[in-house]
């Protein structure tokens, strides 16, 4: 009874513990990263902004579908979160998009595009991710990492539009 009592004390410790450092913990954490990319960036915008296709070219998305709205659409992740994203701006130069997960965190996505000339262009990505909860900032910290998240999609964005441009020739 005694090893139950005291087993008992330091789970509570432990999660008191983990608790008071996820509130010392700021709820926003952001990412960058570059990327140069052997396309124009009308190639990489399309290719940023044509979602329905990430299922071919990005190995973690399992599905994408619209909302009602042509800005909007949920993208559904093999490990099972679904991420609804709004686009908010898109050019040549920049695009950007916020987002909400069901996992309890949301946030904004921006990149920008440098053409060094008509087939080179360095994309350099932002993601800035808000965890409301306290516990949840501690598992993330833990478990993702915003700038490797974007390196890897970026890598996958840049092979995809090297794909697009190649064919388009």
């Amino acid at each position: 009874m005694k090893f139950l009592i005291y087993a008992l004390i330091t789970f509570a410790t432990i999660a008191t513990g983990v608790l008071v450092y996820g509130y010392t913990l700021s709820p926003v954490r952001s990412g960058t990263s570059s990327n140069e990319c052997l396309a124009p960036a009308r190639v990489l915008l399309s290719t940023i902004l044509d979602v329905e296709s990430q299922p071919s070219w990005r190995k973690n998305v399992t599905s994408v579908r619209r909302t009602g709205e042509a800005s909007v659409w949920i993208e559904k992740m093999r490990q099972g979160a679904e991420t609804t994203f709004t686009l908010k701006d898109a050019n040549q130069r920049f695009v950007s998009m916020t987002f909400v997960s069901n996992q309890g965190y949301y946030g904004k996505w921006s990149a920008e595009f440098t053409e060094h000339s008509e087939t080179r262009t360095m994309i350099t990505a932002t993601e800035e991710v808000t965890v409301k909860s306290p516990l949840g900032r501690v598992l993330s910290r833990l478990f993702f990492n915003p700038e490797e998240f974007a390196a890897i999609y970026l890598k996958e964005l840049c092979s995809e539009a090297e794909r697009r441009t190649v064919k388009s020739n």
